[in-house]
């Protein structure tokens, strides 16, 4: 099956749709995405559309809702999840990515003492990560990446 990103005005996804591959092969068997384009075009109406790989193999991700779609360099990126976060191109699962990431990298211990995993939020107002244990109060907790520790908020 074959993705297509739905593109606003502004290259915003609206939505994705799949078309069943025969709809996008040329007569050599090669996939086409302006064959796919042009049927989503007769079947919907809608005028702007982007192939989107579902296993990542190009334009970076795989698209969805509120994915930006990047005409000068041909890629769909996530949205910004917060505003200090900044786009990066790194490598991910043995490709460069670009994506977004966290002015403090995400803590390398995730649980406390007693081996139970946090509940781990980003708090944009704090620019800080805050995990959360809910059989221990106080349950909130500060990740300090510079003692790779957390530190109890008292709360």
């Amino acid at each position: 099956m074959a993705h297509f990103a739905k593109l606003n005005e502004n290259n915003i996804v609206l939505e994705v749709l799949v078309v069943k591959n025969e709809v996008i092969l040329d007569e050599n068997n090669n996939e086409n995405e302006q064959k796919g384009i042009d049927f989503l075009k007769n079947i919907t109406g809608h005028e702007k559309w982007k192939q989107t790989s579902y296993n990542h193999n190009f334009r970076n991700c795989y698209a969805g809702t509120g994915y930006l779609y990047d005409d000068q360099n041909d890629r769909f990126i996530q949205p910004k999840p917060f505003n200090s976060w900044v786009l990066v191109n790194e490598l991910v699962n043995n490709k460069q990515r670009w994506h977004y990431k966290s002015p403090v990298d995400f803590p390398s211990i995730i649980t406390y003492g007693n081996e139970i995993p946090y509940k781990i939020l980003w708090n944009e107002e704090n620019i800080c990560w805050l995990g959360y244990d809910d059989l221990n109060p106080p349950n909130e907790f500060k990740w300090n990446p510079n003692t790779s520790s957390w530190l109890s908020t008292g709360k």
